[in-house]
């Protein structure tokens, strides 16, 4: 069975979605927002994990392609989450619901900043990025800056995720789409140092809470997080 979407078609299909889906947002719509992503996503996955439209050089364009609006779609749902969960005007006063709103706010902003790197047109979410900045700029104002939590470790051998090559001595780039497929750094062997306190972490998502400390000062608080920014589309 060919695909849903073919190829020729598959940019008017995406931009048609995601336009659809502006005009819903600033009417309000929010679930039939979260229906065009909804129908996004489920389109494009089984052609994205399926490799449908083949394995030659003019599919892999394509599968960049589909690799960024999923991520697009994807943080276009975690927006339309945090519209819902901060509806409620004191959403701050509960602790559990802050640092869930916390969560979804640096996926949603990482998986913009992700989409944008490689789109040469950022006005489909400048106004969305902006609208995650107050928010962001709202916890400072609520909770303060924060301290945050930061491992460190001695990395002893990495591989490269695309060819499974030492990613020093291959010809790939962390960061760049191939066929895709996102390069990484496969981390095969490494010592454990520590875990910093700081003010300025690689990972905002690793905040410390203030009510997560015990009476004897003891804390529990996120030290990282494991590339989970594309792990929907494998699920």
């Amino acid at each position: 069975m060919g695909p849903k979407i073919a190829s020729k078609d598959l940019e008017e299909y995406c931009n048609r979605l995601i336009c659809s889906w502006r005009n819903k947002y600033g009417e309000k719509l929010y679930e039939q927002c979260s229906q065009l992503t909804g129908a996004l996503i489920n389109d494009l996955k089984p052609i994205f994990k399926g490799r449908l439209y083949g394995e030659d050089k003019v599919a892999g364009h394509d599968y960049n392609f589909i690799y960024l609006f999923l991520i697009l779609a994807k943080a276009l749902e975690d927006i339309i989450l945090l519209v819902t969960l901060t509806k409620d005007k004191n959403w701050h006063d509960d602790h559990t619901k802050a640092e869930n709103i916390w969560q979804v706010l640096w996926d949603a902003k990482e998986r913009l900043d992700v989409f944008g790197s490689h789109c040469l047109d950022k006005d489909l979410f400048d106004d969305l990025y902006g609208q995650l900045k107050e928010l962001e700029i709202f916890f400072y104002d609520c909770f303060g800056k924060g301290l945050y939590m930061s491992p460190v470790m001695l990395i002893k051998k990495a591989d490269c995720n695309i060819c499974g090559k030492n990613l020093k001595a291959c010809d790939h780039i962390p960061g760049n789409l191939y066929h895709g497929k996102c390069c990484k750094e496969m981390v095969k062997d490494f010592e454990f140092l520590t875990a910093d306190i700081v003010e300025s972490p690689h990972d905002m998502r690793c905040r410390i809470w203030p009510w997560n400390f015990t009476d004897d000062m003891h804390f529990t608080a996120r030290i990282m997080n494991l590339n989970t920014l594309d792990r929907f589309i494998d699920e």
